[in-house]
């Protein structure tokens, strides 16, 4: 009931702040303050050896690659510090500007009164600047010199996302197939935050952004003699014994991550911030090489694959194991004889139970012997 009356004396406080506004003043009228947002450091565009699903394990390894879409929200700080209330509140009169056909102006003042950026999207540049995909520009709240935004930034964009989900605990269902790169990408969830404060004020452009992963990157490196027992036309690498689904809150995470990016830019949080939900696992693949196109050196075929799940703990009762399978087609021999396929499978178990992070990589380097 007490929540019920506070909520309803909000609702009464923003009609009646917006009912006394007499004095409407066109946005174009004004001089155009405008946002500018960097990411931290560059972003890696180049990775090492051949460019092949065994290979591409260092994607987004510090930063953002280019055109990455980014979904960004920029709120009023009234409206970033009332989470209480799920929604932005708008309590300042930054509600007397009208944006009466300035495009640019159009998602900062969606409803003609109250400033905020909404999901907007953005692509990073080469040099590490973000874009707003519209063309348009970020515009700065105008109602006096003093006033505070704050910014909460999130990789791979979604449709759909609203201020209440921000605040809200979305749920996160991770892929079971990572075997492409596009899917496994899509899996990496990336939470971006202002180096300077947040909410802060604009003294200085570009605005310098950091993000962090989220979620765990698993890696297995495998290295496969080059015999006849292992000799197969298709190689898969799976990983059994995950949770796959978890719920982010954007907000929380962000303010997790304010506390450690803003003393040392380049150190990853290491706690719990996206934590799995039970009843949810499921087999997860890594790589799907069926075309057997990992180039072999030394008569050792060297395999390096990677995914993204949630940050997890694990017990005698559920533990990672990596499977690495082999499979040779079925074929007729030169006598004409139907050999039947052949399936073979390497098994090997993690029961060390260490935990998995949000932001770390735990990697499994396995050397499979004849």
């Amino acid at each position: 009931m007490n929540r019920q009356i506070i909520l309803l004396a909000a609702v009464v406080a923003i009609i009646v702040g917006c009912s006394n506004n007499e004095t409407i003043i066109p946005a174009d009228e004004m001089d155009v303050d405008y946002m500018s947002f960097d990411v931290m450091s560059a972003p890696s565009v180049e990775l090492t050896g051949n460019v092949t699903r065994g290979t591409d394990t260092g994607f987004q390894t510090t930063s953002l690659s280019p055109n990455t879409r980014i979904g960004m929200f920029v709120m009023h700080e009234a409206d970033y510090e009332a989470k209480e209330f799920g929604q932005p509140e708008n309590y300042t009169d930054i509600r007397s500007v009208w944006h009466s056909g300035n495009t640019s102006l159009t998602s900062a003042y969606a409803d003609k009164h109250c400033y905020g950026y909404c999901n907007e999207e953005v692509k990073v540049n080469a040099d590490g600047s973000l874009v707003r995909t519209d063309a348009n520009q970020f515009v700065y709240p105008y109602s006096s010199d003093y006033e505070k935004v704050g910014v909460i930034a999130y990789s791979p964009r979604r449709e759909g996302m609203d201020y209440a989900d921000l605040f809200a605990a979305m749920p996160i269902i991770v892929d079971a197939d990572q075997s492409d790169n596009a899917v496994m990408r899509s899996n990496d969830i990336m939470i971006g935050v202002p180096y300077i404060n947040n909410p802060f004020r604009v003294e200085r452009a570009p605005i310098n952004l950091v993000f962090s992963h989220v979620m765990t990157k698993v890696t297995v490196n495998v290295s496969i003699p080059r015999v006849d027992a292992l000799l197969s036309d298709s190689i898969y690498v799976t990983i059994d014994g995950l949770l796959s689904k978890a719920y982010i809150t954007p907000y929380e995470v962000a303010e997790e991550l304010m506390a450690t990016v803003s003393k040392t830019p380049a150190q990853t949080p290491t706690q719990m911030l996206v934590n799995a939900v039970q009843g949810t696992e499921r087999t997860i693949t890594l790589l799907a090489d069926t075309g057997m196109t990992v180039p072999v050196a030394n008569d050792t075929l060297r395999l390096s694959c990677c995914a993204y799940v949630p940050a997890q703990t694990f017990s005698v009762d559920r533990y990672p194991v990596v499977k690495v399978h082999f499979i040779t087609k079925e074929y007729l021999d030169p006598f004409e004889v139907v050999v039947p396929e052949i399936r073979d499978e390497r098994a090997y178990s993690d029961k060390s139970y260490t935990p998995f992070r949000s932001g770390t990589n735990k990697v499994y380097n396995i050397v499979i012997e004849d």
